[in-house]
């Protein structure tokens, strides 16, 4: 006859171990962010890793984006050692990004085909994002030219995704005005841009109107940069 000492409380944890049979590839992580970085600038690279559990085989891989994606790939070689013992080999394979003027969001598939050996082989897809963040100043004229004490017809438009804190700088003539000297345009908004001639009588001036980013109020640090600078103005007053 049997016996059996009762238990008191729970059945005692089992650890449970495996090991794998077979050539396994791994590849991590399914999606990978870049996160949000400013327009023409180059953020850190980020890793995609290449796991090669067989003791037997090295892993043969190649990896691509489209020639259209501003991504970037860094590989150091498309082979994955055999693995040791129970401890895997790897790769990786640096994702980066290509300086980039237009701001929105990015997204792309990364194609890692396992091409060796036949029984690993597959294609395996990572999505790849980012958020490219930065002020876009867009001009309604490249030049003004007025005979009136006061001329608004020049309009500036934020179109970038940031808010756009700005400094007008007109050089030149003495007489030649400019109002606002500094603004911040939200997303969308613009700004109607006012040159005045504060002389009397028949005459005529020459200046410059040029656009600077600047921080915004209570900003500390380096301004944001403008993804496309817009070109001085040209301002003349003609009576």
């Amino acid at each position: 006859m049997s016996t059996s000492t009762p238990l008191c409380g729970g059945a005692p944890a089992l650890a449970a171990k495996a090991h794998r049979v077979n050539q396994d590839v791994l590849v991590n992580p399914a999606t990978l962010d870049l996160g949000a970085v400013p327009c023409n600038t180059t953020p850190a690279s980020a890793p995609i890793t290449i796991s090669n559990y067989s003791t037997a085989e090295p892993v043969v891989f190649s990896a691509t984006v489209p020639e259209t994606a501003p991504f970037t790939l860094t590989v150091p070689d498309g082979t994955v050692p055999a693995a040791t013992g129970t401890t895997p080999a790897t790769r990786e394979i640096a994702v980066g990004l290509k300086p980039t003027a237009t701001p929105g969001t990015y997204t792309s598939d990364l194609e890692v085909k396992i091409l060796s050996p036949a029984a690993a082989a597959a294609t395996k897809t990572i999505k790849l994002t980012v958020k490219v963040n930065g002020v876009v100043l867009n001009l309604s004229k490249t030049s003004v030219t007025f005979d009136r004490p006061i001329d608004t017809s020049l309009i500036v438009r934020n179109d970038g995704n940031v808010k756009a804190c700005i400094d007008y700088v007109l050089a030149g003539d003495g007489r030649l005005q400019v109002e606002p000297e500094g603004d911040e345009l939200a997303p969308g908004t613009s700004d109607d841009v006012e040159i005045r001639w504060s002389g009397a009588g028949a005459a005529q001036g020459e200046g410059q109107l040029t656009i600077r980013s600047q921080l915004c109020a209570g900003a500390t640090g380096t301004p944001l940069p403008l993804c496309v600078t817009p070109p001085p103005v040209p301002v003349a007053h003609r009576r």
